[in-house]
């Protein structure tokens, strides 16, 4: 009862006046009344009720007062009740006086930061009400509570909301940031957002897109080609599953372009698992199919012309093919050779010739029909697929393409132009075989042509070369030809090894052609028909290509590296052989001292002045020259009074035999004894034992190459197995 006795001193101020009987029982009750509402005023303890007089001392305190600020009765009792103000937010600006605005207004109210007795703060919250006795101000009641709880919670209300707009603002300036379009709908697929991207795709902003029906907005048409204008965005509403990548759909945006777009959806759901809408996300692909397009244009024809390639060719062959098989159908392959182009390359230039062969296609494009195909193989290359063709029939139709391409005249810097075509002619039927066999047929037709006098049209015919060895060499030919388009060559390197010491090995660079089966062919199966057929000249350009541009990296890297090349005949009487060897080879960097040229007798009869030029001028950039083969012409002791050369390479026939045939070891010890006098090294060929060897250091013979000293390996894994120096 301590605290109540508190607070009676205030009970017992209220005057009395002498009052009968029945005026000291309702005293009785007022002074009951009192008390329980004392006691009630105590039992609240969230709440601080207190009262001050008029000057603001504390006149009573509860226990819900003691509980929010830490004073005990004892401690306020009497004193000012400023300590118990929150404390202004701005000190230099207090603001209006509690009691004298509680007097004047009936009411004072007031929040803030206030200290405990421990010095603590809380969040209070005071009101004031002034109590009036007979119109004379006696003092003032006082409510507070501590609201800290809720001000926290509020503060963190807050701060989640800040930090909730934050992560928004960084949502909105992704959405915005982001090449894709997106667009975000409710559940009924009304659109909710969509952003800048979506906006510039459709044509609408987002304050004339927001509410309408997504279909409205996203307005998909028909593609033509079987991509369906189904609404992502809607069959993700309906499934409420994610609706994948889809690729090809066309956006009809609101001013009316076309858009050619990938797009998805997928649902959004709250933490509980209810739909709450839809996302859709898409971009436009429109520039990237359009490169798409022109690439796979590009794939499938002829740069210059404009043609199908060969490629596109086989493809449609292949078509062919599978048309007479099944139908019975017969088709015609044609492949077309100009006659003597090469003349207008090597003198009025590539450009020109570009040119002539812009006119050559469109002469052959005339004289076929629309539905046949014309394409180039490359170079003055062409094919033409006659479809639903029987041979009878396209011997008028070729008749015309010869005669429209004998008809140019083609006139440049005063100089009349003319050529003619070489056509041989395949038959598709349903007996043909593979496509590739096709073209085959069709190429060694074209080979026969030419070679019976060119500017006449032939049909394949087994039987057509005159004997099965011609027949297999124009066959390779044609394989040939066809490697060389798609670079089925690859390089083998073997070594040559010095017989006695102080020798410094090297090795000769072999090429070996890839079938279609990826399998190698060796030099023997196809060298012979591609110096019948002229071909040798483009055979040693990819192997100086190849050494010059792609391995002389891995060359210059192993400095005291040595090659040996091999030279055609054909080769040495191009006249445009010399300038392009000596270009690639200032271009590679490789000294010519690490260069050997090994040409054969053949080469050298064939022109024997022209042959001494460029030997010379290859001598002058430090190249040695090694004469191939020596031995198996009847003048080949006589090249040598003419004829400068490092080294000599003993038919290997010889050597081969040597230790059985007393004949060979007196010719190979002869040719030896000569060189030497004449300060040249030897080299035999076809050493293939240990006892060859033996003989080889007996003679004195300076280098050996064959199987016994080491085989053929890829240049690749030659070079791999050097040191570095």
């Amino acid at each position: 009862m301590k605290r109540v006795a508190a607070i009676q001193p205030e009970i017992q101020a209220i005057p009395r006046k002498p009052q009968s009987g029945r005026v000291h029982a309702a005293d009785s009750v007022a002074e009951q009344n009192a008390r329980s509402c004392a006691l009630l005023v105590e039992a609240i303890q969230d709440i601080g009720l207190f009262m001050l007089d008029s000057t603001g001392r504390v006149l009573t305190w509860n226990t819900g007062a003691e509980r929010i600020s830490g004073y005990t009765p004892s401690d306020i009792l009497g004193q000012s009740f400023e300590v118990l103000l929150p404390i202004p937010l701005d000190p230099a600006n207090p603001g209006p006086l509690p009691l004298q605005t509680a007097a004047s207004t009936g009411r004072y109210e007031a929040q803030g930061w206030s200290l405990r007795k421990d010095g603590s703060r809380f969040w209070a919250m005071v009101l004031l009400s002034p109590i009036y006795v007979s119109a004379q101000l006696e003092g003032f009641a006082v409510v507070t509570r501590d609201l800290t709880h809720r001000m926290e919670s509020n503060e963190a209300l807050s701060r989640s909301e800040i930090a909730l707009q934050k992560e928004r603002d960084r949502l909105q300036v992704t959405l915005e940031a982001i090449g894709d379009g997106v667009i975000s709908t409710d559940t009924e697929g009304r659109i909710l957002f969509l952003n800048a991207v979506a906006s510039s795709l459709t044509g609408w902003s987002l304050e004339e897109a927001r509410g309408l029906p997504i279909r409205h907005v996203f307005h998909l048409v028909p593609a033509g080609d079987g991509i369906s204008e189904l609404n992502a965005a809607e069959a993700c509403l309906a499934t409420r599953t994610p609706y994948p990548l889809r690729d090809g759909g066309r956006l009809l945006s609101r001013n009316g372009q076309e858009h050619v777009i990938q797009d998805s959806a997928a649902p959004i759901l709250d933490r509980n698992g209810e739909l709450t809408g839809a996302v859709l996300v898409f971009q436009d692909v429109t520039h990237v199919r359009q490169v798409q397009t022109e690439l796979r244009h590009q794939t499938l024809h002829d740069a210059l012309t404009g043609l199908p390639n060969r490629k596109q060719l086989e493809n449609k062959l292949h078509d062919a093919i599978e048309d007479s098989e099944v139908r019975g159908t017969e088709h015609v392959l044609c492949f077309l050779d100009l006659d003597r182009f090469k003349i207008i390359n090597d003198t009025a230039g590539h450009s020109v010739g570009d040119m002539f062969l812009r006119a050559a296609t469109e002469a052959i494009r005339r004289g076929v029909r629309e539905t046949d195909l014309v394409a180039r193989l490359g170079g003055d290359e062409f094919a033409i697929l006659l479809l639903d063709c029987r041979l009878e029939e396209a011997a008028p139709i070729l008749t015309r393409v010869a005669e429209a391409v004998a008809a140019i005249r083609f006139q440049w810097e005063g100089h009349l132009y003319q050529v003619t075509v070489s056509i041989g002619v395949a038959g598709i039927t349903q007996r043909s075989g593979s496509s590739s066999h096709v073209m085959k047929q069709a190429d060694v037709a074209c080979y026969s042509a030419k070679r019976a006098g060119r500017n006449r049209v032939m049909l394949y015919r087994p039987d057509q070369a005159g004997g099965e060895e011609n027949h297999r060499e124009l066959h390779m030919a044609a394989e040939i030809g066809e490697a060389l388009a798609q670079n089925r060559f690859t390089l083998y390197a073997q070594k040559i090894v010095p017989t006695k010491p102080g020798g410094k090995e090297y090795c000769e660079i072999l090429v070996r052609m890839i079938d279609r089966d990826g399998g190698h062919i060796p030099p023997g199966d196809f060298i012979p028909a591609a110096e019948r057929y002229d071909l040798m000249v483009e055979v040693d350009r990819w192997v100086m290509q190849e050494i010059f541009t792609n391995l002389a990296p891995d060359i210059l890297r192993h400095p005291c590296l040595t090659v040996s090349l091999n030279l055609s005949a054909q080769s040495l009487n191009d006249p445009k052989f010399l300038p392009f060897f000596l270009d690639l080879l200032k271009r590679s960097g490789i000294p010519g001292s690490r260069l050997i040229l090994e040409i054969t007798e053949t080469a050298i009869v064939n022109n024997l002045s022209i042959a001494s030029t460029i030997v010379e001028q290859l001598r002058a950039y430090g190249c040695r020259v090694a004469l191939d083969d020596f031995g198996t012409g009847l003048s080949s002791f006589g090249y040598l009074r003419t004829f400068r050369v490092d080294l000599i390479k003993i038919e290997g026939s010889f050597v081969r035999n040597m230790l059985s045939n007393p004949v060979d070891l007196t010719i190979v010890r002869s040719i030896n004894q000569i060189a030497h006098e004449l300060k040249i090294l030897t080299v035999a060929e076809f050493v293939e034992d240990e006892a060859t060897i033996q003989m080889l250091e007996k003679l004195g013979v300076d280098f050996g190459q064959g199987y016994a000293l080491g085989r053929p390996e890829p240049m690749l894994t030659m070079l791999e197995s050097l040191p570095y120096d």
